[in-house]
């Protein structure tokens, strides 16, 4: 008898483009779901990864609704001769929310806030900062973003079985660990570029994601 092996599924997660950042002595701000802008840099991030990538045609394509992601789906879909309102939008999709911390430099934080910085950056693997989001919450919310995506497949004439997400670093993390099994210690050691994809390839129900591509600047 033969016994029927389920068709393979391919999660492409895409890292924003980069982003205005605003000028601070103090170098770097925290943002997460503080808004920002793409940058021209940005704009070119996405131009770059869709001439090396074929024209995606009839993949469904989502995003964060922050706008850094949303406009750079758009800007891909576009430059894959698609139209924008093929793009769906989840505010599942977003970035951690840090909190107290949102919209101030780094180096500002850790000296003005240091006890509520030092506390979270001791425990962060399941910790909030203040009046923010921890990382298990955010894998709570990517997970149930996928249970939704894969529910309403089912209920589908024709299935897909390859979906696009622009979305944030923390995501990205997020899904390898509750998809691939990596600790947030391990998802958080890699280099995740803006304008470039990770892959994962999701075999029968209940098996761990195959990271099949991680870090690239083409989609296939």
């Amino acid at each position: 008898m033969r016994v029927s092996t389920p068709s393979p599924r391919w999660l492409h997660l895409i890292r924003h483009g980069s982003v205005v950042q605003p000028t601070s002595d103090d170098g770097a701000i925290c943002y997460g779901w503080t808004d920002l802008p793409l940058a021209d840099a940005g704009r070119a991030d996405m131009h770059a990864l869709a001439a090396a990538s074929p024209p995606v045609r009839a993949v469904p394509m989502w995003s964060s609704d922050l706008s850094r992601a949303r406009d750079s789906a758009t800007l891909l879909l576009a430059e894959w001769g698609r139209d924008a309102d093929e793009l769906q939008v989840d505010a599942r999709l977003r970035e951690v929310h840090f909190g107290a911390f949102e919209g101030r430099a780094w180096r500002a934080v850790e000296r003005d806030d240091a006890p509520a910085f030092t506390e979270w950056m001791a425990g962060w693997e399941t910790a909030a900062p203040p009046g923010g989001e921890s990382f298990p919450s955010l894998i709570a919310r990517v997970d149930d973003w996928w249970c939704d995506v894969q529910r309403n497949a089912t209920d589908t004439a024709a299935p897909p079985h390859e979906w696009i997400v622009v979305t944030h670093a923390g995501v990205v993390r997020a899904a390898l660990c509750v998809f691939a099994g990596l600790t947030p210690a391990a998802a958080f050691t890699l280099t995740l570029r803006c304008g470039h994809v990770t892959t994962l390839r999701f075999g029968a129900p209940g098996d761990r994601a195959v990271i099949e591509r991680l870090d690239q600047p083409r989609l296939i």
